[in-house]
C-alpha cells in the first residue's frame, strides 16, 4: 500500500511528539534538583519554575498519540482508545493538579483512566500486527505500570518516568513499523521471504 500524505505526516507527528515527551521526562529532573526524582511523578514537575517544559511534554505526547490514533485507524478500538489517551494526557498538560482544589484537581482523577486506555491499546495493536518489537515494548509498558497500578511502589517516581519512557519509545515504534502507511508490517519469521 503506497504512503499517503497525511499518514506520513502522522507518522512524523507521531515521532515529533514522542521525542518532546521523552524530553521532558529526561529534563524534569535535571531542571527540577530541589524534587526527588525517585518519589516525584511526572505530573508533579509540570507545576513550578520549568513547568512548561513537562507541559510541552504532555502536549507531546498528546499529539503523538492523536497521530498514532490516525494511523491505528484500520483497527477502530485501537484508534479510539488511542485518541482518549491523546485527549486525557493534553487535559493533564493543560490542567495539571496544583493540590488547591481547583478546576484542575476536580478533573484530574478522572483522567487517571488515560494509562489505562493506552495500555489496551497497545496490547491491541500490537497484538493484531504481530510486530516482535511492538510485542515486547508492550509488555514492557504493561510490566512498569503494574506496580503503579496496585500501589504506590517504591520509588514510584522512577517506576513512573521509565513507563511513561517506555510508552514514548512504544508510540516512536509503532510510527516507524506503520511506515506512514497506516498499518503496521509484520515482521517476517526467519527464513520466510
Amino acid at each position: 500500500m503506497p504512503r499517503s500524505n497525511a499518514s506520513t505526516g502522522a507518522s512524523r507527528l507521531v515521532l515529533g511528539g514522542a521525542f518532546v515527551w521523552c524530553l521532558a521526562l529526561l529534563l524534569g529532573p535535571a531542571l527540577r534538583p530541589d524534587l526527588d526524582p525517585l518519589t516525584t511523578h511526572p505530573e508533579t514537575y509540570a507545576l513550578g519554575p520549568w513547568g512548561l517544559l513537562m507541559r510541552l511534554g504532555y502536549v507531546g505526547v498528546a499529539m503523538a498519540g492523536g497521530a498514532a490514533a490516525y494511523l491505528a485507524r484500520p483497527s477502530r478500538v485501537s484508534a479510539v482508545l488511542l485518541a482518549a489517551f491523546a485527549i486525557a494526557a493534553l487535559l493533564i498538560g493543560l490542567l495539571p493538579p496544583t493540590g488547591e482544589m481547583d478546576l484542575a484537581d476536580e478533573v484530574f482523577p478522572y483522567l487517571q483512566f488515560a494509562p489505562l486506555a493506552f495500555l489496551v491499546a497497545i496490547a491491541w495493536s500490537s497484538w493484531r500486527t504481530r510486530h516482535r518489537a511492538l510485542i515486547v515494548l508492550a509488555a514492557l509498558v504493561w510490566l512498569l505500570f503494574l506496580p503503579l497500578a496496585v500501589g504506590e511502589p517504591p520509588g514510584g517516581g522512577i517506576v513512573n518516568r521509565a513507563a511513561d519512557l517506555a510508552m514514548g519509545a512504544w508510540l516512536a515504534t509503532f510510527a516507524v513499523a506503520t511506515h506512514g502507511s497506516g498499518s503496521p508490517s509484520r515482521t517476517p519469521r526467519p527464513g520466510r521471504a
